[in-house]
């Protein structure tokens, strides 16, 4: 089942959608998606219900909140009434550990590149009281550099590029860890209008469309 798991409405200061709206989008693009996760700013609204939506396109619409702490925003899946009762959405200081404290924690980012800024949040999510971290990686593991614009420096900076899922796993300090495999990235950014796709994938795969000078890295330049 694929979701989007980060969604807001009107119902959010920054949404500028209704749902129903958001079902037609998701229809008319024929995106691959079984359903949307509404995780609206700073509430949870436990009112609306999107039955008729849900059966009128055959979606999955599922209810978070996205609650601001004193490190930044947490987005918070399974709510229940215990946690209602007990937790103010609509406070925008909430301190980190009142958050995640006894929690089984998801930890969602664009990528790891080097891997040295994903081990250091995944240690403050734990002193923040985290009892797991489970991280997830959308997109697939860049293994080799970018020549058409990202900095990404040498390949073997590239901690997917010299260590397994496994050891990248044991060296961020995770209790899982997983990537967006390159054909699920390539299914959710869809086609051309004449049914090709065009997009570069050469730092997951290695197959740039234009020859590179695989010996030069981002400071040949600066060296003159």
């Amino acid at each position: 089942m694929i979701l989007d798991l980060h969604t807001h409405s009107v119902r959010s200061d920054d949404g500028r959608a209704k749902v129903d709206n958001y079902c037609q989008w998701i229809r008319r693009k024929e995106l691959p998606l079984d359903g949307i996760v509404l995780t609206e700013h700073r509430q949870f609204d436990d009112e609306s219900d999107y039955r008729a939506l849900e059966d009128k396109y055959g979606l999955l619409i599922l209810k978070a909140s996205e609650v601001e702490t004193d490190y930044g925003h947490v987005l918070v899946f399974g709510v229940n009434e215990d946690l209602v009762r007990a937790f103010d959405f609509a406070r925008i200081d909430n301190p980190l550990p009142e958050v995640l404290a006894g929690k089984r924690v998801v930890m969602v980012d664009d990528s790891i590149v080097r891997g040295t800024t994903t081990a250091p949040t995944v240690e403050m999510l734990r002193r923040a009281g985290a009892r797991e971290v489970h991280v997830r990686i959308h997109s697939p593991q860049m293994k080799f550099p970018c020549y058409m614009g990202v900095d990404t420096g040498r390949r073997s900076e590239l901690i997917a590029a010299t260590h397994s899922l496994e050891e990248i796993r044991v060296r961020i300090g995770a209790d899982s860890l997983g990537y967006l495999s390159q054909e699920g990235l390539l299914a959710a950014v869809g086609r051309e209008e004449d049914g090709e796709r065009r997009h570069c994938t050469a730092c997951f795969d290695g197959r740039y469309p234009v020859d590179v000078p695989l010996d030069v890295d981002k400071f040949a330049l600066e060296r003159g």
